[in-house]
Formats: C-alpha cells, sequence, structure tokens
C-alpha cells in the first residue's frame, strides 16, 4: 500500500493537532521534539492506517419541479411525469433522486389535494409536500344522433351524425355493431360538438348499432344511443319517403318548415313537389340546407290565403321518370284578419249601432 507522508507542526505544548487523511492508504508517524535548539527524532514504530470516512447523511429533500399535471377532474388517476425531488445532504450536497413515494391523491371528490412525498437513504426517511387541485367534471353530456332508424342497400353506405353536448377531451366515443356481417361502422372526421358515424351495407339483414359516450377515467357509460339498420337489396327493394310532419297549420303570410328524408339506392333519385291550389299555399325547397349525405330536404311551406289543401311529394327517377314513393301533407292556413284583434262590423251590426245611438240622441 502506498505510503503518504503528512507534516504537522505543532510545539510540546499543543495537546492535539489534527491532520485530513485519505482512505485506503497507511500512514506512519515520526514525532520529532525539540528542546533548547537541540532535537531529539524518535520513530516510534507506530502506523495509523484510515478504514473509513465520516459518511454523509440526508439532512431533507425538496420539490425541485413540479409534475406537468396539477389539475385533475374528478375520477382521474394521479401522473407524476414532470416531478423531480432533490436530496439534501449533511455536507451540503444535493442529488436528484427517483426511488421516493408518492401518497395522499385521491380524485373521488373534488377540491385541494396535498401530496406527499417520502424518500429513505442510509436509514433515514425525510418527506416533503405539494397540492393538486381536483375539480368536478361536467354533469350535462348528452348524446343524440341524427337518425334512429335507416335502410341502406347491400355494398352502399350512409352518414349518421353523432351530436354532442357537455363533452370535454375527458370522454371517448364507442360504437358496437350487433352483427357485423350485416353492417360495419367506422368514424368520420371529428367535429367539436359532433362525430359522424360512416355504417356500410355488408349483407341483407338487419342488425342493431349502439353508440356510447364514456368517461376516459372512470370507464362509466354516461348516455347511449341505439340506431337501426336494415341492409336491402338494390333490386328488391324501391327507395321509400319519410316526413317529419304530415298536418301542418299556419296563419296567411307565415310559413313552416318540414322535412323530407328519402332513401337512394340507385344515387338517380329526384324530389318534386305540389300544391292542389297556390293561392291557398305555396313552397321551396331549401337548398342551402340540403343534406346529401343524411338524404334529408327541407320544404318551406308559406301561407297564401284561408283553406285547406293537400301538398303532394314525389321521389322519382330523374331518367326515367318512374315514381318510386308518394307522400303527403293535409296544409291547412288560417285567416289571421279573423283574430280577436278584428274590429270590423258587419251592414247589419252597424244599423243596429246607428238606431241606437240615434235613440239616445233623441231623448
Amino acid at each position: 500500500m502506498d505510503e503518504y507522508q503528512k507534516t504537522i507542526s505543532t510545539c510540546y505544548s499543543t495537546s492535539s493537532a489534527e491532520v485530513t487523511l485519505e482512505k485506503g492508504h497507511t500512514y506512519y508517524i515520526k514525532i520529532v521534539m525539540g528542546h533548547n535548539r537541540s532535537y531529539w527524532i524518535g520513530n516510534y514504530g507506530f502506523s495509523v492506517t484510515c478504514d473509513s470516512v465520516s459518511a454523509k447523511t440526508l439532512s431533507k429533500i425538496s420539490v425541485a419541479s413540479m409534475p406537468n399535471k396539477t389539475t385533475y377532474n374528478v375520477g382521474e388517476s394521479f401522473d407524476k411525469t414532470g416531478l423531480a425531488i432533490k436530496a439534501h445532504y449533511s455536507d451540503g450536497t444535493t442529488a436528484k433522486v427517483t426511488s421516493y413515494t408518492v401518497s395522499g391523491f385521491s380524485s373521488t371528490t373534488a377540491g385541494t389535494k396535498t401530496i406527499t412525498v417520502k424518500y429513505t437513504e442510509g436509514g433515514v426517511t425525510k418527506s416533503c409536500t405539494f397540492t393538486v387541485k381536483v375539480t368536478a367534471a361536467s354533469s350535462t353530456v348528452d348524446l343524440t344522433v341524427a337518425l334512429s332508424s335507416i335502410t341502406i342497400e347491400k355494398g352502399g353506405s350512409l352518414t349518421v351524425d353523432c351530436l354532442l353536448e357537455g363533452v370535454d377531451g375527458n370522454y371517448t366515443i364507442n360504437f358496437k355493431v350487433a352483427d357485423d356481417s350485416i353492417a360495419k361502422c367506422a368514424w368520420g372526421e371529428v367535429a367539436s360538438d359532433r362525430v359522424p358515424l360512416l355504417i356500410f351495407g355488408e349483407d341483407v339483414g338487419t342488425t342493431t348499432v349502439t353508440v356510447s359516450i364514456i368517461n376516459r377515467n372512470t370507464e362509466k357509460v354516461l348516455d347511449t344511443e341505439k340506431i337501426t339498420v336494415t341492409v336491402v337489396d338494390p333490386d328488391s327493394v324501391k327507395p321509400k319517403l319519410t316526413l317529419s310532419d304530415y298536418e301542418v297549420t299556419i296563419d296567411e303570410d307565415e310559413y313552416v318548415d318540414v322535412y323530407v328524408w328519402w332513401d337512394d339506392y340507385s344515387g338517380n333519385t329526384a324530389l318534386k313537389f305540389s300544391f292542389e291550389d297556390v293561392t291557398v299555399a305555396k313552397g321551396e325547397w331549401l337548398e342551402d340546407e340540403l343534406d346529401l349525405v343524411q338524404k334529408k330536404a327541407p320544404l318551406r311551406i308559406y301561407g297564401e290565403g284561408e283553406g285547406k289543401q293537400t301538398l303532394t311529394i314525389t321521389l322519382y327517377d330523374k331518367d326515367t321518370g318512374e315514381i318510386f314513393d308518394k307522400a303527403y301533407i293535409e296544409v291547412e292556413v288560417n285567416d289571421d284578419s279573423g283574430s280577436s284583434e278584428n274590429t270590423g262590423y258587419s251592414f247589419f251590426e252597424w244599423i243596429i249601432i246607428i238606431v241606437f245611438f240615434g235613440w239616445i240622441w233623441y231623448i
């Protein structure tokens, strides 16, 4: 083992002296004594070996950096990503540590939560704390599907909008097809308030698609809608019409909107409407709101004059003129001049009024 020499300068009256030794080396002590300028040099033949050094101890720990996520919704799990803990030692040094434990987080209720961090080293355990916030999740989550029942051709497809309210990043929307040999589904481009569901006809038959909103943290189903899907052979079934209303009542100079849905297996269909008497009511297609994906057309009906009539809507082949289906709306238009605000009098009523006031004047 290497020999190291250290020199300590002292005098005989000094009772002690200190020198720093390094671990792993052997040191020999030579004592030099002097008196009246005469020196006695003695090597007393013993040595000191430094086998250990004073160990530093853990003094405290602190949060060097907070976790990336400090705000949670009810039901979420704690995420310590970004959290850094620093250990402080008795010799003044510091070091980042990772083998710590975290406790105190609960997201079952909203509020401020105190998180405790503990770290043990050399039999010494120290702790520190920090806080995070848990907020209540949205309670008004609603799912609506634009169509609860559809008919599509084998090999064809149709898009149904799933409308969302009160949904944020803590929720997912899922679908499940009862029999995927009849129909298959896929999500379209997602918007903030709706998710288009693409439904594909695989084989002739009827199945159900269940659409659900799920809390991604608790996996709780919050709302569910079902879509009945009927897949038909396009060569055996003619397109059909469906109306939002089959009877409407309006006043003169007012209007009402009626929605028309149609099946389009061949992709070659067209719509038209006709009135028995245009002096009673008129109409127009609202082309700006025409939805070829949902196969929905809004028809606006205007009240022209008092009376009743039947509005006929026809679905036909735009090339051959073949009529596939017809639907009828009974339209009633009221004369708004006949309301309680009308103060006009008939001829006979005027005669009675004149005679009455003439008699009063006479007497």
